[in-house]
């Protein structure tokens, strides 16, 4: 059974891209998701990561918010709103 994943992306230089991060329904709110961040925030060799968060995601924005990510813009994607948060490492 696969408890969780996240995947990274490098965009450039400066910016690497958080691209999913999931966690098993059954084993959430035991801190996995926040390990995985962690992680991801570890692994990425620029100065700045991103992503981008469905807005009626709050659980997913509480995560990052308290990771140090910083709303930087809302867009209208399709049939829902993402919000785009940034850290600078």
């Amino acid at each position: 059974m696969v408890i969780g994943c996240i995947g990274i992306k490098r965009l450039n230089f400066l910016l690497t891209e958080i691209k999913h991060l999931v966690v098993h329904p059954v084993l959430r709110r035991y801190g996995l998701a926040k390990a995985l961040l962690a992680g991801a925030e570890g692994a990425a060799t620029t100065p700045l990561v991103t992503a981008s968060i469905r807005e009626d995601n709050t659980a997913s924005q509480r995560l990052f918010l308290n990771a140090g990510f910083t709303i930087v813009a809302t867009a209208a994607v399709e049939d829902h709103n993402v919000k785009l948060v940034l850290k600078e490492k």
